[in-house]
């Protein structure tokens, strides 16, 4: 594999993980709105499922987009050899791998949060759609994300 490879293969994974994940990102819209705060959530690697959950919920909130992805890209200053070696499982697939394609598999790339945003836009107009249709996420949801979040 290539890193060009590798970069287009996580392009078509963003591309799905707004569908495949929607059950946890509706159970984490809805935590948001009503459950007790702070709240945590967490994927194995920190940076796909919890980078565009984070991402979406920036979103929602009404953050602009460049600070949604300035946000999303620090996962690439945190995500340091360090992180990788204590995960074992990340560990072990660095290990396997050319450092140009580990570098692709086990960082972010504007063009991977991109991905997942397009492919929500083409297929539901607006992330406001989204929300509501794949999601299930009311804009008094929303709206209560917003007073409890932001203020």
């Amino acid at each position: 594999m290539t890193s060009l490879q590798a970069q287009e293969m996580m392009v078509g994974f963003y591309k799905t993980l707004p569908f495949e994940q929607k059950v946890s990102y509706a159970k984490l819209f809805e935590s948001l709105a009503d459950a007790p705060l702070p709240l945590v959530f967490n994927c194995s690697a920190g940076k796909d499922r919890t980078g565009l959950a984070a991402a979406l919920i920036l979103s929602a909130l009404g953050v602009p987009y460049e600070t949604v992805m300035e946000d999303y890209l620090l996962s690439n200053h945190y995500l340091d050899s360090h992180a990788i070696q204590s995960n074992k499982g990340l560990a072990q697939l660095a290990a396997q791998l050319s450092p140009d394609v580990a570098g692709e598999l086990l960082s972010v790339n504007s063009l991977y949060l991109d991905a997942s945003l397009d492919e929500i836009r083409l297929r539901h107009g607006t992330l406001e759609r989204y929300f509501h249709d794949v999601l299930g996420v009311s804009s008094e949801q929303i709206e209560c994300m917003k007073t409890r979040l932001l203020n």
